[in-house]
């Protein structure tokens, strides 16, 4: 099976030079060169900055410009593609090889094609990882300067929406016992143009129904084109645009505690080591959501234990206001019972009292009654409490 297409662009104001390269090419079995020609330094730069070619071949003589010349301005332009030239000057200056005229053949030629390209792959696949690396960082650190679920989760998903990038991202919150997945976040780039078109309303969905049981054993589940999708989750993200999609399970005490989705616009547009960056991050987000979660859960025991304490306290305070209006009653008891009963004894046993004495007596002896009955009225708050 042949090498998929590899396409080079030459920049070389010599015909012969031209065919020469295209006949070296012609003579590589096993590999599939499409050779592309412009003669001078202009043509060459503006091509170059298309960014369609996997391998730029790049001769030193360009008129008033040379090589170097449309190396540095490539370079200066953001090219990443490798680009070979003829002097070793060359490599000082960016270049990923040089060849010097007359002197190599075509097993050279693409000895040295494919060692550039792969050179530079693996260059910008460190560039990636390093990338990653840092933006995982960056994301940890935030998020452990916070200790509410919420927080924690924005964070995550403005992150990868600004430096991943991703169009759209969302996490859902799994209930064990309910066996349902709960939407707590959702983020939508702003400048899609398919932004009215997602609900960010929270949602909730039995796991049975949403296509990704899968999840429940940690599995990562990448779907790289939408439309062929049979999870019906997110069949919700193909009509607003959505072309790719990866979903990662949150695991916390090797238990499902929630999953994180993203999508892209582009079918096909994750890689491996986006996917493996999303695995990773997402061990991280659990062990920070499941610590969140656990700090409210604390915040509430603390909250409801201090209100017990209150109510305690409340309560002690009344059985100590009850025993001092016992001690109130008793004592107004004590003094209260000579009198009334010395009261009920004259208006009952004197014969010759006269009518203001047994007017006085009687609102001695009513008044008593009253204040006999408060106390009674205090006993029976006390019994209460």
């Amino acid at each position: 099976m042949d090498d998929p297409l590899l396409k080079v662009l030459l920049v070389e104001d010599d015909e012969d030079d031209y065919i020469l390269t295209r006949e070296f090419l012609a003579e590589i079995r096993g590999s599939n060169f499409e050779l592309e020609w412009v003669e001078d330094y202009d043509a060459g730069l503006e091509a170059i900055h298309k960014d369609q070619h996997h391998v730029y071949l790049v001769d030193y003589r360009l008129g008033k410009n040379n090589g170097l010349d449309l190396l540095r301005a490539a370079i200066a332009r953001g090219c990443q593609a490798p680009i070979h030239k003829v002097e070793s000057e060359a490599m000082r200056c960016g270049a990923a090889d040089y060849l010097v005229k007359g002197q190599f053949d075509a097993q050279l030629l693409e000895r040295s094609i494919r060692h550039s390209i792969l050179r530079k792959r693996a260059e910008r696949d460190l560039h990636q990882q390093l990338t990653r690396i840092s933006l995982l960082n960056q994301i940890t650190h935030a998020i452990s300067e916070r200790m509410d679920l919420e927080s924690v989760l924005n964070v995550v998903l403005g992150q990868l929406e600004i430096h991943l990038p991703v169009e759209y991202g969302t996490v859902y919150l799994f209930d064990t016992q309910a066996a349902i997945l709960s939407q707590a976040a959702a983020r939508l780039k702003s400048q899609s143009p398919t932004a009215h078109m997602i609900s960010l309303d929270e949602i909730a969905v039995p796991l049975s129904e949403t296509g990704l049981e899968a999840c429940l054993k940690g599995e990562l589940l990448y779907e790289p084109e939408m439309v062929k999708t049979e999870a019906p989750l997110l069949r919700k993200l193909v009509q607003p645009g959505m072309g790719s999609a990866v979903v990662v399970p949150m695991m916390a005490e090797k238990n499902l505690f929630g999953i994180l989705i993203t999508a892209r616009a582009r079918a096909n547009g994750f890689s491996i080591g986006e996917c493996e960056f999303l695995r990773t991050l997402c061990e991280h987000v659990a062990l920070a959501a499941h610590q969140a979660r656990l700090h409210t859960q604390l915040q509430s025991a603390y909250d409801e234990l201090r209100q017990t304490q209150q109510a305690v306290m409340q309560h002690e305070r009344l059985r100590a206001l009850g025993q001092m209006a016992s001690g109130i009653a008793h004592d107004i008891n004590n003094a209260l019972s000579p009198v009334s009963g010395f009261a009920e004894l004259l208006l009952r046993n004197e014969k010759n009292l006269t009518e203001a004495a047994c007017r006085y007596l009687n609102h001695i002896k009513t008044a008593s009654d009253d204040v006999a009955h408060i106390v009674t009225r205090m006993r029976d708050f006390y019994r209460k409490r």
